[in-house]
């Protein structure tokens, strides 16, 4: 049937998608942790702490806020999304993960091979939807992510480079 088909590729699409979100997360998380960390490391220097006063002491405490912002939500983009469990508990899907753990394997085994192309396309259909919203809540927070790191480099870069 085309549709199971096309709803499969899709699902392998989504998959994509989340694995992308999550690598680009991971980036973000990864520089802006160093990005803190080296900020720390040269307020240890005297001079340079000295020097950070007034405006550039603003600056550097914002873009400060802004990479743990980024820190913060890009660990939000990686965090797995498993659904409330009292949610989950009524409900007998058959594709993810959550809703097969509690599953017999005789029970599941009977409802796989009495299956009908409708119900498959009703279960392909759920699960794509969930999909769905979850990807678009990890690039809505990836995008704050980026967004943060971004501003918060170019601040920091100006309150370290900027002539004094």
């Amino acid at each position: 049937m085309r549709g199971i088909e096309f709803g499969w590729r899709v699902h392998a699409v989504q998959e994509q998608w989340a694995a992308r979100a999550d690598t680009k997360a991971t980036v973000v998380f990864t520089v802006q942790a160093a990005v803190i960390a080296a900020v720390v490391a040269a307020f240890g220097n005297a001079g340079i702490a000295a020097a950070m006063t007034g405006w550039r002491f603003v600056l550097v405490w914002i873009g400060l806020l802004a990479s743990a912002l980024a820190v913060t939500t890009a660990s939000l983009v990686v965090i797995p999304q498993l659904g409330r469990v009292r949610e989950m508990e009524g409900e007998r899907r058959l594709i993810y993960f959550g809703h097969l753990r509690s599953q017999r394997p005789e029970a599941l085994a009977t409802r796989l091979a009495d299956l009908t192309d409708a119900e498959e396309i009703a279960e392909l259909s759920v699960q794509l939807s969930r999909m769905g919203a979850g990807n678009w809540r990890k690039y809505g927070m990836l995008r704050i992510a980026v967004l943060a790191s971004l501003a918060g480099a170019l601040l920091l870069f100006v309150a370290f480079a900027w002539p004094r």
